[in-house]
Formats: structure tokens, C-alpha cells, sequence
């Protein structure tokens, strides 16, 4: 099943319940969450080949539970994982979600998560979109920085 159908099949309602219940330091955001669903109520899909997963996970360094959302795409019998933090939100409406991701979490749940992770960066996908870039630009300078430029300017 892919999101966007997930969330046309969906009540703002539920998901409120549900996403204060999952995080519930979000109430302070939750009209942003409502505008973002209505929004993607209406956002046509585009072409997406990754499939989204959803898990439970233990950080290896404190032992804490969190939920990880994460893509997942098939090459030739290499899989690899992505973050999703900067992915336009029409590429995750098609993305297929995946059948151990349905079965571990509900409906309700699965919809939550994915909007407390497509907005983890901001709420508005303008705001999104011009992090990514100034990450990007980031990444430039340091890849065109020297040996002698690294050590003076970076901390170890």
C-alpha cells in the first residue's frame, strides 16, 4: 500500500489521537500537523522507487527505544537504507510501504510517524528545501577545502 492512500483513507482525528500519544511534545505543534496533512491530502504523488520502512530500534549507546523511518532501495540485490528528512513530501506519498512496516504498526501509527519525520527539519517544504540546499553548500566547501584549511577550521 502506498502513503498517499494511507492518508486518504484516514481522518485528520485519528491521527491527532494518535500522534500526541506517539509524541506527545508535538501538542505544541499540532495545528502545523494539520495543515501538513491537508496539504498532502491534496499533493499529486510523484514517481518514487524507494519503499518505506518503519522499525523499532535500540541506540547502541544509551540502550533508548526510538522509532526509525527510514527508505529502502533495491540495486541489484544491494539494499540500501536512506533518511528521509529532505525528501519532497510528493516522492514519500508514492512510496510503497513495506509489508513488515504494516504488520509491526497501524495504520494510525504508521501515518503519525511519517509526519513527525517529514517535518522533523520544518513544516513548510520551502523551509525544507532551503536547508537541504545550504547543507549541500556545506558539504562543497569542505570537499574543496585543503589538509591545512580542515585542521584549522574544523573540530576534531
Amino acid at each position: 500500500m502506498k502513503l498517499s492512500r494511507l492518508i486518504k483513507n484516514t481522518s485528520w482525528l485519528s491521527i491527532k489521537f494518535v500522534l500526541l500519544k506517539l509524541y506527545p511534545d508535538e501538542s505544541k505543534n499540532i495545528q502545523a500537523y494539520e495543515d501538513v496533512f491537508k496539504k498532502l491530502l491534496f499533493l499529486a504523488p510523484k514517481h518514487c522507487e524507494m519503499e518505506l520502512i518503519i522499525k523499532h530500534q535500540t541506540d547502541a549507546f544509551d540502550g533508548e527505544k526510538y522509532t526509525e523511518v527510514c527508505g529502502k532501495k533495491s540495486d541489484g540485490g544491494d539494499e540500501e537504507q536512506y533518511a528521509l528528512d529532505f525528501t519532497p513530501w510528493a516522492e514519500w506519498l508514492d512510496m510503497e510501504i513495506s509489508k513488515e512496516t504494516m504488520i509491526a504498526f497501524t495504520e494510525l501509527e504508521i501515518i503519525s510517524h511519517c509526519l513527525f519525520e517529514m517535518t522533523f527539519i520544518g513544516f513548510e517544504e520551502e523551509d525544507i528545501q532551503t536547508e537541504f540546499k545550504k547543507l549541500n553548500t556545506r558539504i562543497k566547501e569542505l570537499d574543496n577545502m585543503t589538509l591545512e584549511e580542515r585542521q584549522k577550521n574544523l573540530i576534531p
